[in-house]
């Protein structure tokens, strides 16, 4: 059992370096989604290259646009969300 248990744990902990050694090849890109057209900040994979209408970001403008309150942190929220999305927060309903 002591082999088995530290073998899932191993097998567990690869994962998520694998995860996040991905994330932090990443970029932010400014886009709109959904059928309202929202405004938000994407995270997307660095292979990935912005489409027509999407500006690429830098990590500061994302911190600062969150510290400032301007986009909110909505990635629980958003089914199949890759990396970390952030949403205009005058676009969200109840703001």
């Amino acid at each position: 059992m002591g082999y088995s248990f530290a073998y899932a744990l191993v097998g567990d902990i690869l994962y998520n370096v694998d995860f996040y050694r991905t994330l932090r090849m990443s970029f932010f890109v400014a886009t709109t989604i959904g059928r309202a057209n929202m405004m938000a900040i994407l995270e997307v994979e660095e292979h990935e290259e912005a489409q027509k209408g999407e500006v690429k970001l830098s990590l500061d403008c994302v911190n600062k646009n969150l510290e400032t309150g301007l986009f909110k942190d909505m990635t629980d929220s958003i089914q199949n969300a890759i990396g970390k999305v952030y949403i205009l927060a005058s676009d969200l309903p109840n703001n």
